[in-house]
């Protein structure tokens, strides 16, 4: 006989037991009123509508993910591992325990990474494997036993009732009774299974005196409790502690008492079994045979044959103990048949399957034939189709060839029109430029500066070279765009009085490497000095060009300058006629997305001109 307690005991407890957590948290999380009313509304109704907690609990998850509350998000995921577990929906709690051990340590929460990690002894527990159940348990304790919480007599009981099923009962006793010595913050549950598991521990040890002891606490927490299944196991224990003392009639009181209390099924077993027991002592055997076999129902089936055999093998244990050989032998004979049809029930369901796997396998072999047979006739069909299909493949690689071929044919052509077109626009720029540098040196000379006009010559030159050079590609380096620009600014400085700057981010920029459309900068640069610079008459005349490279793909340009801006350049004295933008808009229509710009208005903060802005941006 044994009076310890069951797996489903054991979930209901380690539940019960976890709940003045939430209390206690809800007090420190001060935002948290609602997640708390929720949490309250599922411990209430856990046991008697579990069904309904589990969707108050996750109603109370999705308000924490909804508000991002990493404390209301942790304790919700506790609360719905627990009544998972009570709905036996095993998997779906380890995965909320395990996500509410992770939010617990993501938020230092040492309260909340010992509830988890014990309720993941919950789990592994019911699913029966107690070293994974211990590993997780002993973690939980060692952090609680730092930091002690209201789960710390619950802690103890769980991992007692590990090392019992483990076979460890001393270790099992020693967690027992630290349990009970918990003086604060452990709930009437916990006092009331520590109580029965040791009660129960003594009986199998054959200390009787002690189980009785431990039996009378756990009837005085269950009566407090009004918990009639706990008054009903206290009673059942303390009539197994006076059947083994020898006082029959207080056991058959004892278990009339237990079996008043107790449900139908599992836990009356007990309780039936000590009552048959003191009732055989009694030399009642006929009453303690009806008592136990009224167990077991008629009907052939393997669950009524079990607890007949079960039933008998008890009556003829009691009867050997009694010292009655002849009704033990008796019972035992009984004992025989009823294993015997155990044994032929199960033959005949072992040779039921075994023609029913016999018929499978003469089906599946015949299905194998005909898929043979299907097989052969597929590979003719599909020999003829790849016949078939050849052809049709060479006839159409054939038509694709030709296809290719011509249209390759056509996107070079298209290729060598878009070169042609815009060397054209390379072409009309060109004459552009040196027709302008040409009026500089040409202004020189009518001034009669003689040494300027020289100089200007010389680096009109240079630069003629050096766009002469460049004729046939639409491309060029950063690195020559660069030194173009300056030679032009100095050729520029000589004919209109300017400062200009030139700067380059980052200064190690790789400007041997990188290519940019040919002169696509120096028509802006123009129009900055002949328009906007020129006739500025007041104030010092500033030209800035800023490369800055953005990531590994993009070069930013901008031409900045201080001059009187396209409004008074329209408006002015002096109209000077320019076909670079219009160039520049071809141009990038015809190199597709290669660069984009923008030209942009400068203003002071009274609204007055203050020049301006062409920003480029260069796919590199």
């Amino acid at each position: 006989m044994k009076g310890f307690l069951p797996k489903k005991a054991i979930l209901l407890l380690a539940i019960s037991s976890l709940f003045p957590f939430y209390k206690a948290f809800a007090q420190e999380a001060s935002d948290s009123l609602y997640i708390r009313a929720q949490l309250r509304q599922v411990e209430q109704m856990l046991y008697a509508e579990p069904d309904a907690a589990e969707q108050a609990a996750l109603h109370a998850l999705q308000y924490a993910n909804a508000q991002r509350h990493p404390w209301g998000q942790m304790v919700a995921n506790l609360t719905l591992g627990m009544v998972c577990l009570t709905l036996q929906k095993n998997e779906e709690a380890r995965v909320y325990f395990e996500t509410a051990l992770a939010q617990a340590r993501s938020i230092h929460d040492i309260k909340g990474e010992i509830n988890a990690l014990n309720n993941l002894g919950n789990y592994y527990f019911v699913k029966e494997d107690t070293d994974q159940a211990l590993a997780y348990y002993e973690q939980s304790l060692a952090l609680e036993e730092q930091h002690p919480t209201p789960n710390l007599a619950a802690s103890y009981l769980n991992i007692g009732l590990v090392y019992r099923t483990a076979g460890y009962p001393e270790k099992a006793k020693a967690h027992y009774l630290k349990s009970l010595a918990v003086e604060t913050g452990y709930t009437p549950q916990t006092k009331l299974h520590a109580a029965v598991s040791l009660s129960s521990l003594y009986l199998d040890e054959g200390v009787p005196q002690m189980a009785l002891s431990y039996a009378d606490t756990a009837l005085w927490v269950a009566r407090q409790l009004h918990s009639d299944e706990g008054i009903g196991r206290s009673h059942s224990l303390k009539a197994q502690g006076w059947l083994a003392q020898g006082l029959f009639e207080a056991a058959i009181s004892g278990a009339d008492s237990a079996l008043y209390y107790l449900p139908q099924g599992e836990p009356r077993y007990n309780a039936y079994i000590c009552k048959a027991e003191a009732l055989a002592m009694q030399g009642q055997l006929e009453k303690a045979e009806q008592l136990l076999l009224q167990e077991a129902p008629p009907q052939d089936t393997a669950l009524s044959l079990g607890l007949r055999r079960d039933a008998l093998q008890q009556l003829y244990q009691i009867l050997k103990k009694a010292g009655d050989p002849t009704g033990s032998l008796r019972y035992l004979e009984l004992l025989k048949v009823a294993e015997d049809s155990l044994n032929a029930r199960a033959s005949k369901q072992e040779l039921t399957r075994r023609l029913v796997q016999f018929e499978a396998e003469r089906k599946e072999k015949e299905i194998q034939r005909l898929e043979q047979q299907a097989l052969i006739k597929d590979l003719q069909i599909q020999q003829r189709n790849f016949l078939i299909a050849a052809g049709a493949l060479i006839a159409s690689l054939l038509l694709s060839g030709l296809y290719l071929f011509f249209r390759q044919r056509r996107l070079l052509a298209a290729q060598e029109n878009l070169q042609i077109r815009l060397r054209w626009r390379r072409a009309q720029l060109n004459p552009h430029f040196f027709f302008n540098a040409l009026m500089s040196v040409k202004t020189l000379i009518l001034a009669g500066d003689t040494n300027k006009a020289s100089r200007s010559m010389s680096q009109l030159g240079r630069l003629m070279r050096r766009v002469l050079e460049s004729s046939n590609s639409e491309m060029t380096t950063l690195e020559d765009e660069l030194q173009f620009l300056k030679d032009y600014l100095a050729l520029q400085q000589l004919s209109t009085e300017f400062e200009w700057q030139i700067t380059v981010t980052p200064e190690d920029l790789d400007v041997e490497d990188i290519q940019i459309p040919a002169m696509l900068l120096q028509p802006f640069v123009e129009n900055a000095i002949e328009h906007g610079l020129r006739y500025l008459e007041d104030g010092q005349r500033m030209l800035r060009i800023h490369f800055e490279e953005r990531g590994s793909q993009q070069l930013a340009v901008s031409i900045t300058d201080n001059g009187i801006g396209r409004s008074g350049a329209k408006a002015g004295k002096h109209p000077y006629p320019s076909r670079a933008t219009e160039i520049t808009q071809d141009r990038q229509k015809l190199m597709k997305g290669k660069f984009s710009y923008e030209i942009i208005d400068r203003s002071m903060e009274d609204g007055s001109t203050a020049g301006t802005q062409v920003a480029f941006i260069l796919n590199i």
